[in-house]
């Protein structure tokens, strides 16, 4: 317990000095009229205008969207009862369970700019095909693997997934959004996947009881 709450205290001082260095040294990238005075009315007609921009969305950015509603669905059935499955189930050790979980941590550290330099190479589209290329194996395997030596190889290969998902998924949501509307648009699109989370972890447990 105490080692517990000293990593959510570490956790807190991080997210302190990062939001200093951000407000600090981070520069705006967009222009805005908006003054101390009339935020509230600016943050009034934005609601409105979230709606518009979600009525407003190209064919485009409404596919991706759909995409990543569905993603937004299955990542938490899939994350929340990993740990219990490995652990109760494929039989992984708590100490191996851990070292899992840093490999899950490592690859993306490793992997992120090589991939992020592929999205733009290769393209989005292919990018983000090949991520599902290199998730859904590993997951169906996932399901039958009861070996450690197969677990870190369905950890390797699904995190390289994700590493070229994540830059492939967020160029191309900023590609197919307007500078001006970027923050409306991934206001809407972040509000439609937390939508989508919310039933995913009881639909899980409907399944597991």
């Amino acid at each position: 317990m105490l080692g517990v709450r000293f990593v959510y205290w570490l956790v807190a001082l991080l997210s302190l000095v990062a939001a200093t260095v951000r407000a600090m040294w981070l520069k705006e990238t967009l222009k805005t009229n908006a003054s101390p005075g009339n935020v509230m009315s600016e943050l009034k007609r934005s609601v409105v205008e979230v709606f518009a921009a979600f009525r407003g969305m190209t064919k485009p950015l409404a596919v991706l969207t759909l995409v990543l509603l569905i993603s937004s669905f299955e990542e938490p059935m899939f994350h929340s009862f990993m740990s219990l499955y490995a652990v109760d189930v494929a039989g992984i050790s708590k100490p191996n369970w851990a070292l899992l979980n840093i490999i899950y941590i490592i690859v993306p550290l490793v992997a992120g700019i090589p991939l992020g330099r592929l999205v733009d190479v290769v393209g989005r589209k292919k990018a983000l095909l090949a991520a599902y290329v290199l998730w859904v194996p590993s997951i169906a395997y996932f399901i039958y693997c009861k070996s450690l030596v197969w677990m870190v190889l369905i950890f390797v290969i699904f995190t390289l997934g994700g590493s070229l998902f994540g830059p492939a998924y967020q160029a191309l949501l900023a590609d197919l959004t307007p500078k001006e509307m970027r923050g409306r648009v991934m206001g809407v699109v972040g509000t439609l996947n937390l939508l989508a989370m919310i039933p995913a972890s009881a639909v899980g447990v409907c399944f597991m009881s």
